[in-house]
């Protein structure tokens, strides 16, 4: 599922002579699963390897494929990246990695038909398999190893408009690579453009991701700001409101679990209800995962539009009376029990009747 980023209350930028990054979103990509028919192993594995792998070039060159790792979510991958034989180095360097070797970011040239490859493209329910971890990115670069590892650690650290260092986990996903593709926006340009190099017009980002399948390349000609990014406000807003939105769509996938089977309504025109509410939940206060979790909840089973229309409008006045947000949601749950108490009394009291 390529999740658009109006779905996140974001545009990705307007077209015209500012625009320097290709997004391509790459549909109908599934991995490997415990469910995958055997017939569609072997097509599956090769549309991956068509999509990570460029064939050899009549001069004998092709690009490489890499990847950016990250031990903080891959069980053990420094002791997998031991035993694989791949070329590979952590971005930490000395003491750093010394200390934080076991949880840092890994950049790994890949093989095709290697282990660790097919583990990369299958799901947590066939052995090994990494797929649902989102555990980094895909590069596909003419760069050498040890100038890719060079271009790539510069971005580990990033400075804000004061001038402050700050550790920035570029290849994690969902926000962080999503903030990526959004590189033709105003405000993200100086901050995104930088990673991708002129001096390799082919370099190539992969994002495989459980709602952003897509391909970032520069456009022909374009070239970086010539200075580092930096975490200005405006990025940071950005970055947050890729954050809350992304929590969000979490949230819209937990409520349709817990809705399923009390209510008649379609998954798609759920989303399509809980989306629209997400701005005005947020503007009025409601940040906290479990206060949002339960005014979805209540959207679908008491909805639509059940802060305005339910009970002659009780909600909306229990909401607009509440000084914080947790008053707000604990009335509305006495309100709901209390509720549930009478019916439940009148029920009683008509099974009584002769």
């Amino acid at each position: 599922m390529n999740l658009a980023p109006e779905f996140l209350g974001l545009s990705a930028g307007e077209a015209g002579p500012d625009r320097w990054l290709s997004v391509d979103f790459i549909d109908d990509i599934l991995p490997l699963s415990g469910t995958t028919a055997p017939a569609d192993i072997q097509p599956t594995a090769d549309g991956f390897r068509t999509l990570l792998f460029d064939p050899q070039r009549a001069d004998g060159t092709r690009r490489r494929t890499y990847a950016i790792l990250d031990a903080a979510v891959c069980p053990h991958l420094p002791e997998l990246l031991e035993t694989a034989d791949l070329e590979h180095r952590c971005f930490f360097t000395g003491e750093a990695f010394e200390e934080t070797g076991d949880v840092a970011p890994w950049l790994v040239a890949l093989e095709l038909d290697h282990r660790l490859t097919r583990m990369l493209i299958s799901t947590s329910d066939r052995p090994g398999g990494l797929w649902d971890l989102q555990p980094g990115i895909i590069l596909k670069s003419s760069l050498d190893f040890a100038a890719l590892w060079t271009h790539c650690r510069k971005f580990t650290r990033i400075q804000d408009a004061e001038g402050k260092w700050l550790f920035y986990r570029f290849w994690s996903a969902p926000v962080s690579t999503r903030a990526m593709s959004l590189g033709n926006r105003p405000e993200m340009v100086q901050f995104v453009s930088p990673f991708f190099p002129t001096s390799d017009p082919g370099f190539e980002v992969l994002l495989l991701n459980t709602d952003l399948n897509a391909r970032l390349t520069r456009i022909p000609g374009t070239h970086p700001p010539p200075h580092r990014p930096i975490l200005t406000e405006a990025v940071h807003q950005t970055i947050r409101q890729v954050r809350r939105a992304q929590q969000y769509e979490e949230l819209i996938e937990i409520t349709l679990r817990h809705v399923q089977g009390k209510t008649p309504l379609a998954e798609a025109v759920i989303r399509h209800n809980l989306r629209i509410k997400r701005d005005w939940y947020f503007q009025v206060g409601f940040w906290q995962r479990d206060h949002i979790a339960k005014l979805l909840v209540w959207e679908v089973l008491l909805g639509p539009d059940f802060i305005e229309t339910y009970a002659d409008g009780t909600i909306r006045a229990i909401i607009a009376s509440a000084q914080q947000p947790y008053e707000a949601i604990m009335n509305i749950e006495f309100f709901l029990e209390a509720q549930e108490i009478r019916r439940a009394e009148q029920a009683a009291r008509q099974a009584a009747t002769p």
